[in-house]
């Protein structure tokens, strides 16, 4: 559970010794960040959270129970730690660099990824055999978080990579290719439509093009979109959408609302409880589920 002993998270090594509850804590490290993990004890029942110091400041994210430790849970809150720290440090979201050039563009993710398992792995399926994939959702239900975090996983499966165009500010449907061109560094040519320039430069690149919040732009997108699916062969594209966008060969993904308790399971079997739960323990690390405001939550 410490750095020299080596554990394989999730190995059955690692899982007999959450199960001691004399093992009181462990550090973590991967390419995404690294904590120091303590098991803490209210009302009898164990949690485990996460802290980092840095610059004289400790800071602390709940990471749950022994059973909720796996390798993408661990990953996830280091990474959103390491980005705290460098929000607060002024420093800069790392780049993404391969060979000396940029290879995307996504954000730093902030807070933690809860629930969405099967619909994560669903998608990433998609996208590995299809090149046009649209999630489709009420507005609020979590596309952008979704795409965000299928995207983060894939980048060994793009060799160019992944570049990320928030459309929600746009306005104006004639300057979604410029807006895209943008988010990828491309410049416009003198002479050349700017949708030319753009299928031009992705033709010959294996990318994944993450096109966020397309619904009020939804025709302007469109045929953006099919005018680049027809020009650059490698390309991939995911959008998020309240409505599809109508594309020949587009595969639709519902998104839908994050799991609600059922009557027969525990409140924290329910997506939507375990991402009250976290985000209220993050502002007040003292807040826990109990019978008394479980109906409340």
């Amino acid at each position: 559970m410490h750095a020299a002993d080596a554990t394989i998270v999730g190995s059955g090594a690692w899982r007999r010794a959450l199960d001691d509850d004399h093992q009181g804590g462990f550090r973590f490290e991967s390419p995404r960040g690294h904590f120091t993990a303590r098991r803490e004890a209210r009302r009898n029942v164990s949690y485990w959270y996460a802290y980092r110091k840095s610059q004289g400041k400790i800071y602390k994210l709940y990471l749950g129970r022994s059973s909720e430790l796996t390798r993408e849970r661990l990953d996830d809150v280091a990474q959103t730690l390491q980005a705290r720290l460098e929000t607060t440090s002024g420093a800069s979201a790392p780049m993404n660099v391969s060979d000396g050039r940029l290879t995307s563009n996504l954000p730093l993710e902030l807070s933690s990824f809860v629930g969405r398992d099967a619909g994560i792995a669903t998608v990433r399926q998609l996208l590995e055999t299809q090149h046009l994939v649209t999630l489709v959702g009420v507005g609020g239900v979590g596309k952008t978080r979704l795409a965000l975090r299928v995207a983060r996983g894939m980048r060994d499966h793009f060799s160019d990579g992944i570049w990320l165009t928030e459309l929600a500010s746009v306005s104006e449907p004639r300057i979604v290719p410029q807006t895209v061109a943008s988010a990828l560094g491309i410049t416009e040519l003198a002479g050349r439509r700017i949708a030319e320039t753009l299928a031009g430069e992705l033709a010959r690149r294996q990318a994944l093009l993450v096109l966020d919040n397309c619904e009020h732009l939804r025709a302007a997108c469109a045929e953006l979109v099919a005018w680049l699916l027809k020009s650059c062969p490698r390309l991939t594209i995911l959008a998020t959408s309240r409505e599809p966008l109508g594309v020949a060969g587009e595969h639709v993904w519902l998104t839908a609302p994050l799991t609600l308790p059922v009557d027969d399971e525990p409140a924290t079997a329910s997506e939507a409880v375990r991402l009250f739960v976290e985000r209220a323990t993050e502002a007040q690390p003292h807040f826990q589920l109990n019978p008394r405001n479980a109906d409340a939550v």
